[in-house]
């Protein structure tokens, strides 16, 4: 699995910084000329995605970017007269508007203020009028199983915020109050289950204060079932507190969280401030924003960042570091890499380091002088915000993120200090720095590893100046997507819900709950299941049943047998000079698996919600979702014999179980980032199903145990790439 340079060379033209090429980029110091390869492969990240045309014009109040890149935005649009014409609308991942979703009205003032995705395509959503909370069915009707306000309304709560659990039930709070069934008020926060009823064991006790605009703004749901809120409020059940607060799983307050000082709510001119947004990072450290001053009583201007405790995280300081005209702060994402997505009324989005400084390599978003109060992070890395002004040119826009674009080279001197070299990649791509001082001849420098941040070298002349005439361009040696090793495909990091929703035909509990998972780093994948001549040529031996043509996929061997397979051809490729440092073979993790099987689908298969012997190698006889019979072809198939998933990736369902890395245990549901299961066990994960089986075995997210010594006539195994762990 060859992975060779790409030496590719750089014409003599000036272009803008913002186009990036992922092969060669050279830089010359002295006349600050930036000198690109042509084809620009993507934008810098921050800048705008003028591809993505979405027509909604008015305010955006709320949006969602569901796993398959389409994006539901909430708000009023006035574009067409007087009165709202839509307060729920849904995009293509192009920004062009989805047809198939059934509009929501705006006409008599409504606005949606809130929604939240299910994992099973459904959502809900909070609207301004009436204090109405609703269900919405992927089509866009209205669910009517869910009826929340049956024999149970005395004055309703304006939803601002709504969140649902691992377990199908709603939290959602706001301002105002509910007198449930139980003739207990709720106020400001509830619990409803899934088919709408309150949840009577959520006790809030006296909740929020009632007073005027005193309100709950953002919830944010933690893994562990606890919810934490901000808002505007001085106390919750009687307790003293300003504008923050965590909430057990039972409705009571959560004493051990630090939130007492929490943020001041009222500023020197007696103006109401509060916390507008709340989210956590993957470590659990907490992240709030909105309109203070200070946080615990230190200085924090409208962002900070708690422990998980809920004390003032010290290490992260934005200063001033969030926009210029720094106001309020409506909107926060968490990106992968760890960067942090900061929107709000200082004009523009800002993305901030891990350590609250300025990620200055972001931008320039390019949409003009609004403000920004939703942030969603879409497929492919990319960026979807919805801005709070009324625009002609659409208030719902993208922005190109890390994934897929080149290096940035950059120069700089502090004092008497040398030179230095900004180098700044996407992860998982390795370069070669080079320097020349003709534009003619280049010598090799030094090697570096993208990872999506900003590493400074010092200039190998320590005695530059200014006057001195150098040249800077880097090499794609390897990683990525731009030399993928043969016979294997990238898969871009991103997020998606694993598991199976409860109304899935054929579905085990061991499926859920679902939870969402972050990919973080993405990854190389085998195109294919093993072979019996791959493994035969590493491994020396070929144990299969079904012999005669050695590109059907290796059989009969265990989780040890693949493990071995993988440190072999590890070895020897590294051996070879053909391995970036620092990777690796292995088999996927359990996560890695079903992220690339479903390929961006939410359905039961890659290919939809039925499965015939057309599409994979499995017992025809049995087929999947009222897809028509066919043969039981009883062994295997050359790999790649049936059509391949989203990704390219072949017979992710059926003709032969696959082996992951994983000990086998239960989802942790909500959210979580690069998980790998247990960290010990009996049994491993083994996955997609085989020839042997009926087709709901092949479903994504069907899932089996087995020890790590069991073999059989249906079990082989694909390999990935990627950053030893």
């Amino acid at each position: 699995m060859p992975m060779l340079p790409h030496p590719y060379s750089c014409p003599a033209q000036t272009q803008s910084k913002k186009y990036m090429k992922r092969t060669v980029i050279v830089l010359c110091v002295n006349l600050s000329l930036l000198c690109l390869a042509p084809e620009p492969l993507q934008a810098q990240p921050g800048s705008l995605d003028t591809d993505f045309n979405a027509q909604w014009q008015d305010q955006t109040h709320c949006l969602a970017v569901q796993p398959d890149g389409k994006v539901v935005v909430g708000g009023a649009d006035y574009s067409a007269g007087s009165g709202p014409e839509h307060a729920l609308v849904r995009f293509n991942a192009d920004g062009s508007r989805d047809t198939t979703f059934q509009v929501l009205s705006g006409s008599n003032g409504t606005v949606v203020n809130c929604l939240a995705l299910q994992p099973d395509g459904r959502m809900v959503i909070g609207v301004n009028s009436g204090g109405t909370l609703a269900r919405i069915n992927p089509d866009g009707s209205r669910d009517t199983t869910f009826q929340p306000y049956s024999a149970v309304l005395d004055g309703g709560i304006v939803p601002g915020a709504v969140a649902v659990q691992p377990d199908g039930k709603i939290v959602v709070g706001g301002g105002g109050w509910v007198l449930g069934t139980n003739n207990l008020i709720y106020y400001g926060l509830l619990r409803y289950n899934q088919d709408g009823t309150i949840d009577v064991a959520f006790n809030t006790g006296l909740g929020l204060p009632q007073m005027n605009d005193t309100l709950i703004h953002s919830l944010f749901l933690q893994t562990d079932g606890k919810i934490v809120i901000g808002g505007q409020f001085s106390s919750f059940d009687s307790t003293p507190l300003r504008c923050l607060a965590r909430i057990k799983p039972d409705g009571n307050l959560d004493p051990d969280f630090l939130a007492g000082a929490g943020t001041n709510w009222i500023d020197a001119a007696d103006n109401a401030l509060g916390i507008f947004c709340v989210t956590a990072q993957p470590d659990g450290r907490i992240i709030i924003g909105g309109s203070f001053t200070t946080v615990h009583g230190a200085p924090r201007r409208s962002i900070a960042r708690l422990n998980t405790d809920g004390s003032l995280d010290t290490s992260f300081d934005p200063g001033d570091n969030i926009g210029e005209g720094a106001g309020s702060v409506y909107a926060i994402a968490v990106q992968p890499n760890g960067r942090i997505l900061v929107g709000g009324t200082f004009r523009g989005l800002t993305r901030l380091n891990r350590d609250g400084s300025l990620d200055s390599s972001f931008g320039p978003c390019g949409y003009g002088d609004v403000h920004t109060i939703a942030v969603a992070l879409a497929p492919g890395g990319k960026i979807v915000i919805g801005l709070g002004e009324r625009s002609s040119g659409g208030t719902v826009k993208q922005l190109f993120g890390d994934a897929g674009w080149g290096p940035v080279l950059e120069r700089r001197k502090i004092g008497n200090g040398p030179f230095e070299v900004g180098f700044y990649a996407e992860d998982g791509k390795r370069f070669q720095l080079q320097t020349s001082e003709n534009f003619t001849s280049w010598a090799d420098w030094t090697i570096r590893d993208g990872n999506n941040d900003v590493l400074w070298i010092p200039d190998p002349d320590a005695t530059a100046t200014n006057s001195t005439k150098r040249f800077y361009r880097a090499v794609v040696l390897g990683g990525g997507n731009t030399n993928a090793p043969t016979g294997m495909v990238w898969i871009p990091p991103g997020t998606f819900t694993m598991g199976s929703p409860t109304n899935e035909v054929s579905r085990f509990s061991n499926e859920g709950p679902q939870t969402q998972v972050t990919i973080s780093r993405g990854f190389w994948i085998s195109k294919y299941e093993t072979t019996q001549e791959e493994y035969l040529e590493v491994m020396g031996t070929n144990p299969s049943n079904f012999k005669g043509d050695v590109n059907r996929p290796v059989e009969r061997v265990t989780w040890t047998d693949a493990t071995n397979y993988c440190g072999k051809l590890t070895a020897r490729e590294r051996d070879a000079g053909k391995l970036p440092a620092g990777y690796e073979y292995r088999l996927p993790t359990e996560a890695e698996w079903e992220y690339a099987c479903r390929a961006g689908t939410t359905s039961a298969t890659a290919y939809g919600n039925s499965l015939s012997s057309a599409q994979a190698n499995f017992n025809g006889k049995y087929p999947y979702g009222g897809a028509a019979q066919g043969p039981n072809l009883a062994g295997t198939t050359t790999v790649g014999s049936y059509p391949a998933n989203a990704w390219g990736l072949y017979d992710m369902h059926g003709n032969v179980w696959e082996w992951c890395l994983d000990w086998y245990g239960t989802y942790p549901g909500g959210s979580v980032t690069d998980p790998r299961g247990p960290t010990t066990g009996s049994r491993r994960v083994i996955r997609g199903s085989g020839w042997l089986h009926d087709g709901s075995r092949c479903r994504s997210a069907f899932r089996v145990n087995l020890s790590p010594g069991d073999w059989g006539q249906d079990m082989g195994f694909r390999p990935v790439l990627a950053p030893a762990q």
